[in-house]
Protein backbone atom coordinates (compact mmCIF):
# COMPACT_ATOMS: atom_id res chain seq x y z
CA UNK A 1 0.00 0.00 0.00
CA UNK A 2 2.80 2.40 0.83
CA UNK A 3 4.39 1.57 -2.51
CA UNK A 4 1.14 2.50 -4.35
CA UNK A 5 0.95 5.85 -2.54
CA UNK A 6 4.50 6.74 -3.57
CA UNK A 7 3.73 6.00 -7.28
CA UNK A 8 0.40 7.85 -7.55
CA UNK A 9 0.41 11.64 -7.78
CA UNK A 10 -1.28 13.57 -5.01
CA UNK A 11 -4.89 14.51 -5.90
CA UNK A 12 -4.18 18.25 -5.71
CA UNK A 13 -1.32 17.99 -8.23
CA UNK A 14 -3.46 15.95 -10.63
CA UNK A 15 -6.29 18.50 -10.51
CA UNK A 16 -3.87 21.34 -11.25
CA UNK A 17 -2.49 19.49 -14.25
CA UNK A 18 -5.97 18.96 -15.67
CA UNK A 19 -6.78 22.64 -15.28
CA UNK A 20 -3.63 23.59 -17.22
CA UNK A 21 -4.55 21.26 -20.05
CA UNK A 22 -8.05 22.71 -20.24
CA UNK A 23 -6.71 26.25 -20.41
CA UNK A 24 -4.12 25.51 -23.11
CA UNK A 25 -5.06 27.06 -26.49
CA UNK A 26 -6.20 24.65 -29.16
CA UNK A 27 -4.35 25.07 -32.48
CA UNK A 28 -6.75 26.41 -35.15
CA UNK A 29 -6.83 24.64 -38.53
CA UNK A 30 -4.64 26.29 -41.14
CA UNK A 31 -6.58 28.89 -43.12
CA UNK A 32 -7.07 28.10 -46.80
CA UNK A 33 -4.78 30.10 -49.02
CA UNK A 34 -6.67 32.89 -50.81
CA UNK A 35 -7.11 32.36 -54.56
CA UNK A 36 -4.33 33.82 -56.62
CA UNK A 37 -5.42 36.95 -58.47
CA UNK A 38 -4.36 37.42 -62.08
CA UNK A 39 -4.93 39.91 -64.87
CA UNK A 40 -8.06 37.94 -65.81
CA UNK A 41 -9.26 36.83 -62.36
CA UNK A 42 -9.85 39.61 -59.85
CA UNK A 43 -13.01 38.42 -58.10
CA UNK A 44 -11.84 36.01 -55.38
CA UNK A 45 -15.33 35.71 -53.96
CA UNK A 46 -16.44 33.63 -56.96
CA UNK A 47 -15.28 30.45 -58.73
CA UNK A 48 -12.56 30.99 -61.30
CA UNK A 49 -13.77 30.59 -64.90
CA UNK A 50 -11.21 32.99 -66.32
CA UNK A 51 -8.84 32.25 -69.15
CA UNK A 52 -8.47 32.28 -72.91
CA UNK A 53 -10.91 29.70 -74.26
CA UNK A 54 -11.55 28.13 -77.65
CA UNK A 55 -14.72 26.38 -78.85
CA UNK A 56 -14.06 22.75 -79.80
CA UNK A 57 -16.20 22.49 -82.88
CA UNK A 58 -17.24 24.29 -86.05
CA UNK A 59 -19.60 27.20 -86.67
CA UNK A 60 -22.86 25.40 -85.66
CA UNK A 61 -25.04 26.05 -82.63
CA UNK A 62 -26.25 22.44 -82.66
CA UNK A 63 -23.47 19.87 -83.27
CA UNK A 64 -25.93 17.46 -84.92
CA UNK A 65 -27.45 20.26 -87.05
CA UNK A 66 -30.85 19.73 -85.38
CA UNK A 67 -33.33 22.49 -86.22
CA UNK A 68 -35.78 24.26 -83.92
CA UNK A 69 -39.48 23.43 -84.22
CA UNK A 70 -40.33 26.58 -86.18
CA UNK A 71 -43.60 28.45 -85.94
CA UNK A 72 -44.93 30.35 -88.97
CA UNK A 73 -43.59 32.47 -90.58
CA UNK A 74 -40.13 31.46 -89.35
CA UNK A 75 -40.32 28.09 -91.11
CA UNK A 76 -40.76 29.91 -94.43
CA UNK A 77 -37.96 32.35 -93.59
CA UNK A 78 -35.59 29.47 -92.93
CA UNK A 79 -36.63 27.63 -96.12
CA UNK A 80 -35.97 30.76 -98.17
CA UNK A 81 -32.55 31.23 -96.58
CA UNK A 82 -31.60 27.58 -97.15
CA UNK A 83 -32.50 27.81 -100.83
CA UNK A 84 -30.20 30.80 -101.16
CA UNK A 85 -27.53 29.10 -99.02
CA UNK A 86 -27.50 26.00 -101.23
CA UNK A 87 -27.10 28.23 -104.27
CA UNK A 88 -24.05 29.87 -102.68
CA UNK A 89 -25.74 33.26 -102.33
CA UNK A 90 -26.70 33.63 -98.65
CA UNK A 91 -29.21 36.26 -97.62
CA UNK A 92 -30.13 38.00 -94.36
CA UNK A 93 -26.64 37.41 -92.91
CA UNK A 94 -25.50 40.57 -91.13
CA UNK A 95 -21.93 39.25 -90.87
CA UNK A 96 -21.68 39.55 -94.66
CA UNK A 97 -21.74 43.32 -94.10
CA UNK A 98 -19.06 42.95 -91.38
CA UNK A 99 -21.64 43.58 -88.65
CA UNK A 100 -21.55 41.77 -85.28
CA UNK A 101 -22.79 38.16 -85.40
CA UNK A 102 -24.96 38.53 -82.30
CA UNK A 103 -26.00 35.97 -79.70
CA UNK A 104 -25.70 33.02 -79.50
CA UNK A 105 -23.73 33.06 -82.75
CA UNK A 106 -20.61 34.60 -81.19
CA UNK A 107 -20.44 31.73 -78.66
CA UNK A 108 -20.00 28.99 -81.29
CA UNK A 109 -17.31 30.32 -83.63
CA UNK A 110 -13.92 28.59 -83.25
CA UNK A 111 -11.90 31.68 -82.45
CA UNK A 112 -10.44 32.29 -78.99
CA UNK A 113 -12.07 34.60 -76.51
CA UNK A 114 -10.87 36.00 -73.22
CA UNK A 115 -13.05 35.58 -70.12
CA UNK A 116 -12.22 38.18 -67.47
CA UNK A 117 -13.77 38.31 -63.99
CA UNK A 118 -13.93 41.47 -61.90
CA UNK A 119 -16.22 42.29 -58.95
CA UNK A 120 -19.75 42.70 -60.25
CA UNK A 121 -18.99 41.84 -63.87
CA UNK A 122 -17.76 39.17 -66.27
CA UNK A 123 -16.32 40.51 -69.53
CA UNK A 124 -15.76 38.48 -72.68
CA UNK A 125 -13.35 39.77 -75.34
CA UNK A 126 -13.71 37.94 -78.64
CA UNK A 127 -10.98 37.83 -81.24
CA UNK A 128 -13.63 37.07 -83.88
CA UNK A 129 -14.74 40.44 -85.26
CA UNK A 130 -13.09 42.19 -82.27
CA UNK A 131 -16.26 42.07 -80.13
CA UNK A 132 -16.94 42.74 -76.44
CA UNK A 133 -19.74 41.26 -74.31
CA UNK A 134 -20.51 42.19 -70.69
CA UNK A 135 -22.33 40.06 -68.12
CA UNK A 136 -23.61 42.14 -65.19
CA UNK A 137 -23.66 40.56 -61.73
CA UNK A 138 -24.40 43.60 -59.58
CA UNK A 139 -27.52 45.14 -61.10
CA UNK A 140 -25.54 47.61 -63.19
CA UNK A 141 -27.02 46.52 -66.51
CA UNK A 142 -28.53 49.21 -68.77
CA UNK A 143 -32.25 49.69 -68.24
CA UNK A 144 -34.79 50.22 -71.04
CA UNK A 145 -32.05 50.04 -73.69
CA UNK A 146 -32.72 49.50 -77.37
CA UNK A 147 -32.13 45.93 -78.64
CA UNK A 148 -28.49 45.21 -79.46
CA UNK A 149 -26.55 42.42 -81.19
CA UNK A 150 -25.57 40.83 -77.87
CA UNK A 151 -28.56 41.97 -75.85
CA UNK A 152 -28.46 42.57 -72.10
CA UNK A 153 -26.83 39.80 -70.06
CA UNK A 154 -27.47 39.48 -66.31
CA UNK A 155 -25.82 36.73 -64.29
CA UNK A 156 -25.73 35.13 -60.85
CA UNK A 157 -23.89 32.23 -59.26
CA UNK A 158 -25.43 28.89 -58.33
CA UNK A 159 -22.60 27.08 -56.58
CA UNK A 160 -19.79 26.68 -59.12
CA UNK A 161 -22.04 27.58 -62.07
CA UNK A 162 -22.48 31.03 -63.58
CA UNK A 163 -26.10 31.36 -64.76
CA UNK A 164 -26.63 34.09 -67.36
CA UNK A 165 -29.92 35.33 -68.81
CA UNK A 166 -29.71 37.40 -72.00
CA UNK A 167 -32.64 39.34 -73.45
CA UNK A 168 -33.20 42.39 -75.64
CA UNK A 169 -31.44 40.86 -78.68
CA UNK A 170 -31.88 42.25 -82.17
CA UNK A 171 -34.10 40.08 -84.39
CA UNK A 172 -32.00 40.41 -87.55
CA UNK A 173 -29.20 38.06 -86.42
CA UNK A 174 -29.00 34.27 -86.83
CA UNK A 175 -28.16 31.44 -84.44
CA UNK A 176 -25.10 30.57 -86.55
CA UNK A 177 -23.96 30.67 -90.17
CA UNK A 178 -26.67 28.18 -91.23
CA UNK A 179 -29.40 30.83 -91.37
CA UNK A 180 -31.60 29.74 -88.42
CA UNK A 181 -33.80 32.76 -87.57
CA UNK A 182 -35.19 33.99 -84.27
CA UNK A 183 -37.52 36.77 -83.15
CA UNK A 184 -37.15 39.77 -80.87
CA UNK A 185 -38.63 37.65 -78.06
CA UNK A 186 -35.57 35.40 -77.84
CA UNK A 187 -34.31 34.70 -74.31
CA UNK A 188 -30.97 32.91 -73.88
CA UNK A 189 -30.04 31.13 -70.66
CA UNK A 190 -26.44 29.99 -70.22
CA UNK A 191 -24.91 27.83 -67.50
CA UNK A 192 -21.12 28.12 -67.51
CA UNK A 193 -18.97 25.91 -65.32
CA UNK A 194 -15.62 24.18 -65.31
CA UNK A 195 -15.94 20.46 -65.93
CA UNK A 196 -12.21 19.97 -65.32
CA UNK A 197 -8.97 21.95 -65.06
CA UNK A 198 -8.85 22.33 -68.85
CA UNK A 199 -12.52 22.28 -69.79
CA UNK A 200 -15.33 24.82 -69.71
CA UNK A 201 -18.94 23.99 -70.55
CA UNK A 202 -21.55 26.47 -71.72
CA UNK A 203 -25.04 24.95 -71.59
CA UNK A 204 -27.28 27.19 -73.69
CA UNK A 205 -31.07 27.15 -73.77
CA UNK A 206 -33.04 29.27 -76.24
CA UNK A 207 -36.65 30.20 -75.52
CA UNK A 208 -38.47 32.09 -78.26
CA UNK A 209 -42.28 31.91 -77.99
CA UNK A 210 -42.74 33.73 -81.31
CA UNK A 211 -40.37 31.61 -83.42
CA UNK A 212 -40.06 28.17 -81.75
CA UNK A 213 -42.65 25.69 -80.51
CA UNK A 214 -40.29 24.49 -77.77
CA UNK A 215 -36.94 25.35 -76.24
CA UNK A 216 -33.72 24.74 -78.17
CA UNK A 217 -30.61 23.42 -76.43
CA UNK A 218 -26.91 23.59 -77.24
CA UNK A 219 -23.79 22.71 -75.30
CA UNK A 220 -20.58 24.19 -76.73
CA UNK A 221 -17.50 22.75 -75.05
CA UNK A 222 -14.43 24.87 -74.67
CA UNK A 223 -10.78 24.12 -74.06
CA UNK A 224 -7.88 26.45 -73.25
CA UNK A 225 -6.38 28.12 -76.29
CA UNK A 226 -2.95 26.55 -75.91
CA UNK A 227 0.05 28.83 -76.10
CA UNK A 228 -2.03 31.98 -75.65
CA UNK A 229 -2.43 34.35 -72.77
CA UNK A 230 -4.51 37.49 -72.35
CA UNK A 231 -1.97 39.52 -74.34
CA UNK A 232 -2.73 37.55 -77.52
CA UNK A 233 -6.42 38.37 -77.94
CA UNK A 234 -6.44 41.19 -80.45
CA UNK A 235 -9.47 43.41 -80.82
CA UNK A 236 -9.98 45.79 -83.68
CA UNK A 237 -7.21 48.34 -83.67
CA UNK A 238 -4.89 45.97 -81.76
CA UNK A 239 -3.04 44.23 -84.58
CA UNK A 240 0.75 44.50 -83.96
CA UNK A 241 1.49 41.09 -85.48
CA UNK A 242 2.98 42.52 -88.68
CA UNK A 243 5.86 44.80 -89.47
CA UNK A 244 4.44 48.27 -90.22
CA UNK A 245 5.82 48.34 -93.74
CA UNK A 246 4.57 44.84 -94.46
CA UNK A 247 1.11 45.70 -93.16
CA UNK A 248 0.92 48.97 -95.11
CA UNK A 249 1.90 47.33 -98.39
CA UNK A 250 -0.69 44.62 -98.01
CA UNK A 251 -3.34 47.07 -96.88
CA UNK A 252 -2.72 49.39 -99.83
CA UNK A 253 -3.17 46.50 -102.27
CA UNK A 254 -6.39 45.35 -100.65
CA UNK A 255 -7.70 48.87 -100.08
CA UNK A 256 -7.14 49.84 -103.72
CA UNK A 257 -9.31 46.95 -104.89
CA UNK A 258 -11.82 47.64 -102.14
CA UNK A 259 -12.32 51.23 -103.25
CA UNK A 260 -12.80 50.19 -106.87
CA UNK A 261 -15.58 47.74 -106.10
CA UNK A 262 -16.97 48.88 -102.77
CA UNK A 263 -20.29 50.31 -104.02
CA UNK A 264 -21.17 47.32 -106.19
CA UNK A 265 -20.05 44.83 -103.55
CA UNK A 266 -22.20 46.33 -100.78
CA UNK A 267 -25.21 46.46 -103.08
CA UNK A 268 -24.80 42.84 -104.11
CA UNK A 269 -24.29 41.68 -100.54
CA UNK A 270 -27.44 43.44 -99.42
CA UNK A 271 -29.32 41.86 -102.31
CA UNK A 272 -28.04 38.41 -101.37
CA UNK A 273 -25.70 38.20 -104.37
CA UNK A 274 -22.46 37.29 -102.63
CA UNK A 275 -21.81 34.36 -104.95
CA UNK A 276 -22.14 36.60 -108.01
CA UNK A 277 -19.89 39.20 -106.44
CA UNK A 278 -17.17 36.62 -105.86
CA UNK A 279 -17.51 35.32 -109.40
CA UNK A 280 -17.08 38.81 -110.82
CA UNK A 281 -14.17 39.48 -108.46
CA UNK A 282 -12.37 36.31 -109.54
CA UNK A 283 -12.82 37.23 -113.20
CA UNK A 284 -11.83 40.86 -112.91
CA UNK A 285 -9.39 41.09 -110.02
CA UNK A 286 -8.30 39.24 -106.86
CA UNK A 287 -11.37 38.97 -104.62
CA UNK A 288 -9.81 40.22 -101.39
CA UNK A 289 -12.36 42.97 -100.96
CA UNK A 290 -15.49 40.87 -100.90
CA UNK A 291 -17.66 40.41 -97.85
CA UNK A 292 -15.62 37.97 -95.85
CA UNK A 293 -17.61 36.42 -93.03
CA UNK A 294 -20.30 34.40 -94.81
CA UNK A 295 -19.15 30.91 -95.74
CA UNK A 296 -22.26 29.66 -97.53
CA UNK A 297 -20.68 30.18 -100.94
CA UNK A 298 -18.08 27.45 -100.23
CA UNK A 299 -18.81 23.76 -100.74
CA UNK A 300 -17.40 22.32 -97.51
CA UNK A 301 -18.61 18.83 -98.39
CA UNK A 302 -16.41 18.63 -101.49
CA UNK A 303 -12.77 19.58 -100.77
CA UNK A 304 -10.54 19.66 -103.83
CA UNK A 305 -6.80 20.03 -104.42
CA UNK A 306 -5.45 22.64 -106.82
CA UNK A 307 -1.85 23.08 -107.99
CA UNK A 308 -0.40 26.34 -109.19
CA UNK A 309 2.11 29.13 -108.83
CA UNK A 310 1.80 31.79 -106.15
CA UNK A 311 1.28 35.17 -107.72
CA UNK A 312 0.73 37.08 -104.47
CA UNK A 313 0.52 36.20 -100.76
CA UNK A 314 -1.52 38.90 -99.02
CA UNK A 315 -0.73 38.82 -95.29
CA UNK A 316 -3.49 41.21 -94.21
CA UNK A 317 -6.51 41.33 -91.93
CA UNK A 318 -9.34 40.52 -91.76
CA UNK A 319 -8.37 37.62 -94.07
CA UNK A 320 -5.13 36.39 -95.57
CA UNK A 321 -5.36 35.67 -99.32
CA UNK A 322 -3.38 33.42 -101.66
CA UNK A 323 -3.51 34.51 -105.31
CA UNK A 324 -2.56 31.71 -107.71
CA UNK A 325 -1.99 31.06 -111.36
CA UNK A 326 -3.43 27.61 -112.09
CA UNK A 327 -3.11 25.72 -115.42
CA UNK A 328 -6.58 25.40 -116.91
CA UNK A 329 -8.05 22.33 -118.60
CA UNK A 330 -7.55 23.90 -122.05
CA UNK A 331 -3.95 24.86 -121.39
CA UNK A 332 -4.68 28.52 -120.63
CA UNK A 333 -3.71 29.88 -117.21
CA UNK A 334 -6.49 30.67 -114.73
CA UNK A 335 -6.30 33.19 -111.91
CA UNK A 336 -7.53 31.79 -108.59
CA UNK A 337 -8.18 33.58 -105.29
CA UNK A 338 -8.09 31.45 -102.11
CA UNK A 339 -9.44 32.99 -98.90
CA UNK A 340 -7.68 32.07 -95.64
CA UNK A 341 -8.57 33.10 -92.11
CA UNK A 342 -7.17 36.02 -90.08
CA UNK A 343 -3.51 36.83 -89.46
CA UNK A 344 -3.84 35.86 -85.78
CA UNK A 345 -5.41 32.51 -86.60
CA UNK A 346 -2.82 31.74 -89.29
CA UNK A 347 0.04 32.58 -86.93
CA UNK A 348 -1.25 30.09 -84.39
CA UNK A 349 -1.22 27.43 -87.11
CA UNK A 350 2.45 28.09 -87.88
CA UNK A 351 2.21 30.63 -90.71
CA UNK A 352 3.94 34.00 -91.06
CA UNK A 353 4.24 36.67 -93.75
CA UNK A 354 7.15 34.80 -95.40
CA UNK A 355 5.50 31.35 -95.57
CA UNK A 356 4.79 31.86 -99.28
CA UNK A 357 6.35 34.13 -101.88
CA UNK A 358 5.63 34.86 -105.56
CA UNK A 359 6.85 32.03 -107.76
CA UNK A 360 6.38 29.25 -105.20
CA UNK A 361 4.87 26.06 -106.60
CA UNK A 362 2.11 24.87 -104.29
CA UNK A 363 -0.66 22.34 -103.87
CA UNK A 364 -3.57 23.51 -101.76
CA UNK A 365 -6.63 21.71 -100.47
CA UNK A 366 -9.58 24.09 -100.61
CA UNK A 367 -13.35 24.17 -100.28
CA UNK A 368 -14.37 25.42 -103.74
CA UNK A 369 -16.94 28.05 -104.57
CA UNK A 370 -20.32 26.46 -105.21
CA UNK A 371 -20.87 28.43 -108.40
CA UNK A 372 -17.73 27.00 -110.02
CA UNK A 373 -15.78 30.27 -110.04
CA UNK A 374 -12.01 30.21 -109.64
CA UNK A 375 -11.79 30.53 -105.88
CA UNK A 376 -12.33 28.80 -102.58
CA UNK A 377 -11.75 28.68 -98.85
CA UNK A 378 -8.30 27.49 -97.77
CA UNK A 379 -8.10 24.20 -95.89
CA UNK A 380 -4.37 23.29 -95.91
CA UNK A 381 -1.11 23.48 -97.81
CA UNK A 382 -0.03 19.96 -98.85
CA UNK A 383 3.02 20.63 -101.05
CA UNK A 384 5.50 23.48 -101.40
CA UNK A 385 8.06 23.55 -104.23
CA UNK A 386 7.92 19.77 -104.64
CA UNK A 387 8.22 18.92 -100.93
CA UNK A 388 5.40 17.73 -98.64
CA UNK A 389 4.00 20.43 -96.41
CA UNK A 390 1.45 20.46 -93.61
CA UNK A 391 0.41 24.01 -92.83
CA UNK A 392 -3.29 24.03 -91.93
CA UNK A 393 -5.91 26.75 -92.12
CA UNK A 394 -9.67 26.26 -91.78
CA UNK A 395 -10.60 22.88 -90.32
Amino acid sequence: MKTMQRVMAPPRLLAAALLCLAAAPVAAPAAAAPPRLTALYADPGQPDLSGVWLVTGWFSFSPDKALPAFKPPYDAIYARRMKAFDAGAPIDDVTADCLPPGMPHIQVVPYPFELMQTPGRVTLLYEYAGQVRRIYLDGGEPKDADPTYYGTSVGHWEGDTLVVKTTNIRADTQLDFSGVPHSDALTITERLRRTGPDALEDQITLDDPKAYARAVHGRPRLCPARGLDHRRIRLRGEQPQQDPGEWRDGFRRAEGRRRQRRTDTVRRVRDGMIGLALAMGAAAAPPAAQAHHSFAMFDRDRPVTIAGTVREFQWTNPHVWIQLTVPGPGGADEEWGVECTSVNFMRREGWDHASLKPGDKVKLMIFPLKDGSHGGQFNKLTELNGSPAALPGYK
